[in-house]
């Protein structure tokens, strides 16, 4: 070996465990055959989501020993289902966190990663539906400042095409606000994301909200539906294995302690099993590793 090649091999770099925020990267290297039977059935559920009126497929579950390829086909279907129009949002669960408000964080977190910006296209179809001027389409969508009649306006306008987004208007007004250039609407809708669903008085005033908290999972709820008057949706609940095997600790545990994690446990197995429930035309895939002795 030479001094050249020398140093083109100390330049590579081979990373082959890929992470659960590595979803976001782009596809170079895809191989058809390697677990080519699985491609084509997520597709196929992808394709049933985006053929249905509002109900979801059945969720999948992907399972294999770590390093198979479980995060690279995630990331691989992202780039599938972007490409044709849908949304693809990554959910983490963590312990201190409620499976619901985890649920929405990674919806509303997933918006903006990685190079495919989500939520302005979002936006400018939800207006378009609504059948709003280009120059409120733009608006809403972030391009330019919005104001409340703006908000009004998408309300009214996709009550026309689903009756019930009546009951879902606080979290759209929210998503919209999101976007918006204004740093004081992002802090409302920042803060009815991510902290209790409800917001001040003052942003009821000068933004249309109605009164009262909303829970987690009714503004899951809301977000599936809105998102579903666009497209179809993929929530994939990556790497879950950590937080289910709370349920079996090594060693001694304190009582209390096992308590806490066995209601853990049966959350996110309640939330799991009801997510399909409270979505439309959304495919829930769940990547985890084989049981043991299954």
């Amino acid at each position: 070996m030479n001094d050249e090649q020398r140093v083109a091999l100390e330049a590579v770099r081979f990373n082959s465990a890929l992470t659960p925020d590595d979803i976001w990267s782009p596809v170079r290297h895809h191989v058809e055959s390697l677990h080519g039977d699985v491609a084509k059935a997520l597709l196929r559920d992808v394709e049933l989501a985006r053929g249905s009126a509002a109900a979801s497929p059945l969720g999948v579950a992907l399972q294999g020993e770590r390093g198979v390829g479980k995060t690279h086909m995630l990331r691989w279907l992202r780039q599938q289902v972007q490409g044709e129009g849908g949304y693809f949002f990554l959910v983490k669960l963590f312990e201190s966190t409620d499976f619901w408000r985890s649920a929405v964080h990674g919806v509303i977190d997933s918006m903006e990663a990685g190079p495919d910006d989500q939520l302005g296209p979002l936006l400018r179809k939800l207006a378009g539906r609504a059948d709003l001027s280009q120059e409120q389409q733009s608006r809403i969508s972030g391009m330019i400042p919005v104001s409340r009649s703006d908000l009004d306006d998408l309300v009214a306008g996709l009550r026309q095409v689903d009756p019930q987004i009546t009951d879902s208007q606080n979290t759209l007004r929210a998503l919209v606000l999101y976007r918006a250039k204004q740093a004081s609407a992002h802090d409302v809708a920042y803060d009815y994301f991510y902290l209790d669903g409800d917001t001040e008085e003052s942003a009821r005033t000068t933004w249309g909200f109605r009164p009262g908290a909303r829970t987690m999972q009714r503004v899951l709820r809301d977000l599936s539906r809105l998102i579903a008057l666009t497209g179809p949706t993929v929530i994939a609940v990556d790497q879950i294995d950590g937080l289910l095997n709370l349920r079996s600790p090594a060693g001694a545990v304190d009582a209390a302690v096992e308590h806490k994690n066995a209601l853990l446990v049966a959350e996110v197995a309640d939330g799991l099993m009801e997510l399909r429930e409270a979505t439309r035309r959304t495919l829930t895939i769940v990547a985890a590793l084989p049981t043991p002795g299954g």
